[in-house]
């Protein structure tokens, strides 16, 4: 076997993009990490904050399908009181884009001029 045949075995590593090595290098200098939050601002590298957006994505798109088919097939008395199953899905997806609201408030964001900002007031004003 010749040193071609290594390189085309050689398993594919993923290249982290330039905005994610700069963000990587803004947090270091500053003695963070991606992950690391200050404070109650949680860094929005972290991975509990991934987990929360597919989770949220999710929802969106549970609600998505699930609205226009209960719109369309409610009873001609209105849609109240909410009883059924999907009513009550509502209800919790509603929950949890209002939670993701306010979580909103608490998730540093990417500055060209400042790198990461985790200072709660411009975070409300950015949002």
């Amino acid at each position: 076997m010749d040193e071609g045949d290594e390189l085309e075995q050689a398993p594919l590593c993923r290249a982290k993009s330039n905005s994610v090595l700069a963000t990587e290098r803004l947090l270091a200098a500053k003695g963070l990490n991606a992950e690391q939050s200050v404070g109650r601002i949680l860094s929005p590298h972290h991975h509990y904050y991934k987990k929360w957006c597919l989770i949220v994505a999710g929802m969106a798109l549970l609600l998505a399908i699930i609205d226009p088919l209960h719109l369309a097939f409610a009873t001609a008395d209105g849609l109240y009181p909410y009883d059924d199953f999907w009513a009550v899905m509502v209800y919790i997806m509603m929950i949890i884009f209002g939670a993701d609201m306010a979580l909103k408030f608490f998730i540093a964001y990417d500055d060209p001029e400042r790198g990461m900002v985790y200072e709660p007031k411009l975070i409300a004003m950015n949002y």
